[in-house]
């Protein structure tokens, strides 16, 4: 998450430049202590900056709030922080929001206001929000269950190099769900996450390649390679996996 720790020192570096008169703060500390580990001083460094009203830090304070950082483990002021910095368009928080809806944890559980909030983050292009609403269209939840509406916003997320959609998209495609039954398009979703080294997709991958011609699996084999080489074989930490998104 290097990308999205630089992104943050970045904002809170403006953000300081206009409040360093009134409390002199030091966001590069702030980082290095949570990237050490020393939870209680990042809290007590992002606390005022969360308070001056940055969503970034909003965002980190939400998240130290919702795994117990340096402070009791408390998902409702996990929940507030979120929607504070969600309310000023980040993205992250938005998707975190809306998984403490979707689980029942700091708010009453609500899969409509979920489905809200990841499809704002997912309007934006946040592929965990794409993935987290085509997941809502593609079990129910929240929505009406509409398997063309998911498999579209796995796509989106997949080419952003979504493993989970990438995973989910593959299986679409080899069902016939939402998408024509296409089994080279399932191979090569399938391979694309394998590659990331996600296991689920191995079983399935090498059952797939055995109903496919010799010929066509070279051929999907080098479309995969290409699509590596242009990603650089580079999968976004921010938008795989189940479970919140982290500084």
């Amino acid at each position: 998450m290097r990308s999205i720790v630089s992104m943050i020192i970045l904002a809170l570096l403006v953000c300081l430049a206009s409040a360093a008169a009134e409390v002199p703060l030091d966001p590069r500390s702030a980082l290095e202590a949570y990237e050490a580990g020393d939870y209680e001083t990042a809290m007590r460094l992002f606390a005022p900056l969360a308070e001056k009203g940055d969503p970034l830090a909003q965002f980190v304070v939400g998240t130290m709030y919702m795994d117990g950082q340096g402070v009791a483990r408390d998902h409702e002021k996990a929940a507030q922080w979120f929607r504070k910095a969600a309310k000023q368009g980040d993205l992250m928080a938005m998707v975190n929001l809306g998984l403490l809806y979707s689980n029942g944890q700091g708010v009453n559980q609500d899969s409509e206001k979920a489905t809200e909030w990841f499809g704002r983050a997912a309007e934006e292009g946040h592929p965990k929000g794409q993935l987290c609403l085509a997941l809502a269209y593609d079990f129910g939840q929240g929505v009406d269950q509409n398997h063309e509406k998911a498999a579209a916003l796995y796509l989106k997320a997949a080419e952003q190099g979504n493993v989970q959609a990438q995973l989910n998209l593959a299986t679409l495609y080899l069902n016939g769900q939402g998408v024509a039954r296409d089994y080279e398009e399932a191979l090569f979703w399938y391979s694309i996450a394998a590659a990331a080294g996600e296991e689920r997709a191995e079983h399935p991958r090498d059952v797939v390649y055995e109903q496919i011609p010799y010929k066509r699996c070279k051929a999907v084999d080098a479309r995969v390679a290409r699509w590596l080489d242009a990603h650089g074989v580079k999968v976004s930490d921010a938008g795989s996996g189940d479970g919140p998104l982290k500084p």
